[in-house]
């Protein structure tokens, strides 16, 4: 079972959305168990951000040469000096109605998983939304305020999830400072 098991991760096209202090150590995980390094397969990472100051302190792919370039560019670099095997693909693309051009049907259903580490209850919606549409189980692993929280959605099988302001902070909170560095 073990064997079978290793042999299938191997084969894995993940879909990470997000590559902040969350995304960095879910794919430094994923790069070490050994996902997606067969020829032919890969993982997508995507994160519209640029790298700030203030992601120094949180998300440890980064340093301070790499402020102002693309999050998931320079996580699929930093990632590969972990598991040089790991095969990434990385892109800048919003995950939204406005990128259905590249995140259509097809993608979707290439994908064996999802994994969401985002703080926008609204990409975080549209991505629970796409994944029960496409039958995609997925890893919501986000924050909600000060906290943290992971969530393992199976359609058909969990709970949807919904995220809505009442329930959620509309900023980035860990992105505050609250001890001097």
């Amino acid at each position: 079972m073990e064997k079978n098991f290793k042999k299938k991760i191997k084969n894995f096209e993940l879909f990470i959305i997000g590559s902040g202090a969350i995304g960095c150590e879910v794919l430094k995980n994923l790069a070490m168990m050994g996902v997606s390094i067969n020829e032919g397969r890969a993982s997508m990472i995507t994160d519209c951000y640029t790298i700030e100051m203030s992601d120094l302190n949180s998300q440890f792919l980064f340093r301070k040469e790499d402020i102002g370039k693309s999050k998931s560019l320079v996580a699929c670099n930093a990632i590969k000096k972990i598991n040089s095997e790991f095969n990434c693909i990385s892109s800048e693309k919003k995950v939204a109605k406005k990128a259905e051009d590249i995140f259509n049907e097809q993608f979707w259903t290439n994908k064996d998983y999802i994994i969401c580490s985002l703080d926008n209850i609204y990409a975080r919606n549209y991505v629970n939304k796409m994944c029960h549409k496409y039958n995609k189980s997925f890893i919501d692993a986000g924050t909600n305020g000060t906290k943290r929280r992971i969530t393992v959605v199976v359609p058909f099988d969990t709970t949807p999830l919904k995220f809505t302001k009442a329930n959620t902070k509309e900023y980035p909170i860990h992105t505050l400072k609250k001890f001097p560095t």
